[in-house]
């Protein structure tokens, strides 16, 4: 059963009269946070796996990733990872192993009385990757710990007439390797950018972020990380040109189920629509969490 979130251009609380429905939130999450002694090498997590929060945590090891959806939908990834204590031989020391991934899928159309009409909006958006990080750096190439944070933020227009177009893409990445000698790596953007909305096309943003976060004491040479942790974060959310909003006052943006475009949290919990598409990922994307778990580290 799909639900439908409608909001005026002009962004009051007044309620379109025309009904239009917007296809389903599709989320999908997962997190591990796993301490493995020497008798568990090679460490292989075993994810957590969920929608808008998911979590996990260790002795040395924690992740989760969040969706924010009582306002513009803004969601985040974060892992953390300390160096195991006890035996001063490195190869009794656990290994440990934190990841997080949160990916959301939903479309937003112009509905109104004029199918030819072309409205301008802004698509703002903002997001950042941070990694920081007590590590040494006496010989690099024997570091014995990795951190990578990535966020991606695609805008898609999917046109009756004309086929698909990516109007927006942003992307960024950072790991411990980007770690200056404050011991923090931060990578950033903002965008906003005019997007012309017409009743003949559809609106797709896709959000990912991924957050991973290893040590492993067992790595040849000496101990050189004590603690990383990443964080990626993105949050867009859309407006029309002041210019147009009262020129425009009969038109409204439909956005998919559990989707509200306010800079103000407004309760909104996940609709039933919502949930059952984002069940229907988790075998895909559990599967696909796993073959990426297997690696040693993030690269």
């Amino acid at each position: 059963m799909i639900s439908t979130a409608t909001l005026l251009l002009a962004m009051t609380d007044r309620v379109s009269a025309e009904t239009v429905t917007a296809a389903p939130t599709v989320i999908w999450s997962a997190a591990t946070g796993q301490t493995c002694t020497a008798e568990m090498s090679p460490c292989y997590p075993d994810p957590v796996i969920g929608t808008t929060l998911v979590s996990q945590s260790s002795a040395y090891a924690s992740a989760s990733a969040t969706a924010d959806l009582s306002k513009a939908p803004s969601i985040s990834a974060v892992s953390h990872a300390d160096r195991g204590i006890g035996s001063v031989d490195a190869s009794e020391l656990p290994t440990s192993n934190a990841s997080s991934e949160m990916d959301l899928f939903y479309e937003f159309r112009l509905v109104g009385p004029n199918s030819s009409a072309i409205i301008p909006f802004h698509f703002v958006a903002s997001g950042f990757v941070e990694v920081t990080g007590d590590q040494s750096y006496a010989n690099p190439s024997q570091l014995n710990g990795s951190a990578l944070g990535q966020a991606r933020l695609e805008l898609e227009r999917i046109s009756s007439t004309s086929g698909s177009t990516v109007l927006v893409q942003q992307s960024l990445v950072a790991g411990n390797r980007d770690i200056d000698s404050t011991g923090h790596a931060y990578q950033s953007f903002n965008i906003d950018q005019v997007v012309n909305l017409s009743m003949v096309s559809v609106f797709d943003v896709h959000m990912q972020v991924k957050s991973g976060s290893v040590i492993n004491p067992n790595f040849p040479g000496p101990i050189t990380v004590g603690g990383l942790a990443t964080l990626a974060s993105i949050d867009p959310y859309l407006y029309i040109d002041p210019a147009y909003a009262d020129l425009y006052k009969d038109y409204s943006v439909v956005f998919s189920s559990g989707i509200v475009n306010s800079l103000t949290p407004i309760p909104t919990p996940l609709p039933a629509g919502a949930s059952l598409f984002a069940t229907a990922l988790l075998a895909i994307g559990g599967g696909l969490f796993r073959r990426r778990g297997k690696a040693t580290a993030p690269r």
